[in-house]
């Protein structure tokens, strides 16, 4: 899966890649299986969902906008899939497809950081959130936004407790006048206080904030001490729709941890979690949990203090 990034390279539509962690062609193999038998239960299970309908039964020749996820792999990803399929490579990400893809990633986002690869959207999104927060801290987000409707508390879950506090956004995206009402609404020891902006790029709703708008965020985050988390499922439609460089939509405009998607662009399985924030990443690196985290090839340890 790791070398769908390095073997289509970073000029292809498709360079927009999620990669699991770990990178056994093994484990990648079972994922696939997992997935084909998931996708045979799914029209079984789905009747028994009270008020659910059941799309699986839909024509084949008909286009599916419900997910993203209703399309196959695409070519290119799957042929490189084939290729990396042949020989043995060292597990755990210790092997050379995950060294060329962290490169190539480090390379894409013109920045220096480590890059986290974990299995699907919810547990990037939950992790990196985890690792901004703690057990009496808030997560603000849109009212519409995936971590709120769609993960299932996993956000929560994986923070200790960490609450996902919503606010109303035209056309799905969060002003900035809207989170300094939501910070200053209550100060007392029993409200939760609110440590990250959690901004979906583009939208739930295909809008896409614009670097300006970004900016304009930072600002106000800045000013009240809350870090910039990005779900970016759909970040290739936002670049592409934009027509700027990754890095003027992440770390130059305040992004500090963005979840980068590819299932969404027609890869597997899998997500990249790279810390873009230069200054946030260096914090990370300092910090003993890291430190272990990286000697067990773990990476999904570290935490950031309040």
């Amino acid at each position: 899966m790791l070398a769908t990034l390095a073997t289509t390279g970073l000029n292809s539509p498709y360079y927009i890649v999620e990669t699991p962690e770990p990178t056994t062609l093994a484990l990648s193999a079972l994922c696939f299986e997992l997935s084909a038998f998931c996708f045979l239960l799914y029209p079984f299970a789905v009747p028994f969902r009270k008020g659910h309908t059941n799309l699986a039964a839909a024509p084949a020749n008909r286009r599916q906008f419900a997910s993203d996820n209703f399309a196959g792999i695409c070519p290119e990803a799957w042929a490189a899939m084939a290729e990396a399929n042949t020989g043995h490579a060292a597990s755990y990400g210790n092997d050379p497809f995950t060294a060329r893809v962290a490169d190539q990633l480090r390379e894409l986002f013109e920045t220096h950081c480590e890059v986290f690869f974990v299995f699907n959207g919810t547990a990037a999104n939950s992790l990196a959130l985890a690792h901004l927060c703690q057990s009496y801290h808030s997560i603000l987000c849109h009212e519409i936004a995936h971590v709120e409707k769609d993960e299932c508390g996993a956000p929560e879950f994986f923070s200790n407790g960490s609450k996902v506090l919503t606010m109303a956004g035209e056309n799905g995206k969060i002003a900035p006048a809207s989170v300094e009402r939501m910070v200053k609404h209550r100060s007392d020891i029993n409200y939760p206080k609110p440590r990250v902006l959690s901004l979906t790029q583009s939208t739930e709703l295909g809008t896409v904030y614009t670097p300006d708008e970004l900016k304009s965020l930072w600002a106000v985050t800045k000013s009240l001490g809350l870090r910039i988390h990005m779900d970016g499922a759909r970040f290739a439609n936002a670049v592409a729709s934009l027509g700027v460089q990754p890095k003027e939509i992440t770390w130059q405009a305040g992004v500090d941890v963005l979840c980068f998607g590819g299932t969404k662009n027609g890869i597997g399985i899998g997500e990249a979690v790279p810390p873009v924030a230069q200054a946030y990443w260096q914090r990370l690196q300092s910090r003993p949990a890291l430190q272990r985290a990286e000697a067990s090839n773990g990476t999904l340890r570290l935490r950031e203090d309040a």
